[in-house]
């Protein structure tokens, strides 16, 4: 199971007038250019962070102290240091600052909603004031994610539930339990994370080491995916929306086909030779849990795709 950590960063502050002028130096003899470096931004203990994804100035940052800063950061040029942010608009109507450890940001495709969880239970969504905000689950929530269209907004809970909010209407559309089955409010059912797969399927990643994938409007799971032994910490889906990839505790992670799946929820199999074709790729190597897996977003067309633990 994913757990909330302090990070911190070193930087050697007598050598950055010297990679500057090397920088300079480097930009003017057309060499690749060492990365500008931006500024530090001093908040509380933050968790969680993401850039708006139209106003790519624009920072959201979560923190321990139950705070979200917007901060509004200058973009540097290519060779020079960025400047510090001086416009920060602070979020502060959670429930419970003492409870409220910030676990999740999402914005949604306009980058006109910003959702976010906590470790008090409580869903929030801002425009920069407060949309609306909701105390349906009863644990900890541990991801937000809008749909691509907007219309729909996803959160995961260690309540063991996934829940599905229509974002225009300010309220829930329907709570899923397949990850609370064997026992309601279990700790090895909790569920851990929740990506979209398209704007009507999703999937869902849970402790109790299953993946389902869910359809908008359906309360039973498309399929079930098996084979993690061990809590599932992430899901992700690559950008072409057929492969689904997964991490777990049991030290493997686990890329998947899912284009059978038709847009419309059916599932669909050609012959007995095909439903073989969907065993897993199973990667293994590492000797610890593994926390956070992802895709490249790009890659050159005839290339294979990278995923990354």
């Amino acid at each position: 199971m994913k757990k909330l950590q302090r990070a911190s960063v070193r930087i050697d502050h007598k050598n950055l007038s010297s990679r500057r002028r090397h920088n300079i130096d480097d930009k003017r003899r057309g060499s690749p250019l060492i990365p500008s470096i931006v500024p530090i931004l001093k908040s509380y203990e933050v968790f969680v962070c993401a850039f708006n994804p139209v106003k790519q100035s624009i920072l959201a940052t979560g923190s321990k102290d139950a705070v979200v800063n917007l901060w509004d950061l200058p973009l540097p040029t290519s060779f020079e240091f960025a400047r510090g942010s001086t416009a920060v608009q602070r979020l502060e109507d959670f429930v419970n600052g003492d409870q409220g450890d910030l676990t999740a940001v999402h914005w949604n495709s306009k980058g006109t909603l910003l959702a976010i969880g906590s470790y008090d239970s409580v869903l929030c969504v801002f425009t920069g004031h407060l949309y609306f905000s909701h105390t349906q689950h009863q644990g900890p929530i541990f991801t937000v994610k809008f749909s691509r269209n907007g219309q729909w907004l996803l959160t995961a809970s260690l309540d063991g539930t996934a829940c599905l909010w229509d974002v225009e209407a300010k309220e829930l559309n329907i709570q899923y339990r397949a990850h609370t089955e064997r026992c309601a409010f279990s700790t090895t059912d909790c569920c851990l994370n929740v990506v979209w797969i398209s704007d009507i399927l999703f999937a869902s990643c849970s402790a109790d080491q299953s993946i389902h994938i869910m359809q908008v409007g359906k309360i039973e799971p498309v399929q079930t995916l098996s084979g993690h032994t061990n809590e599932i910490n992430q899901i992700e889906c690559n950008p072409s929306g057929t492969r689904l990839a997964s991490c777990s505790d049991d030290l493997t992670a686990r890329i998947g086909k899912i284009d059978h799946i038709f847009a419309s929820g059916e599932v669909y199999y050609t012959r007995a030779v095909h439903r073989r074709s969907l065993q897993p790729v199973v990667l293994s190597g590492h000797i610890h849990p593994l926390s956070s897996i992802g895709w490249c977003p790009n890659h050159p067309a005839g290339t294979n795709e990278i995923v990354v633990t």
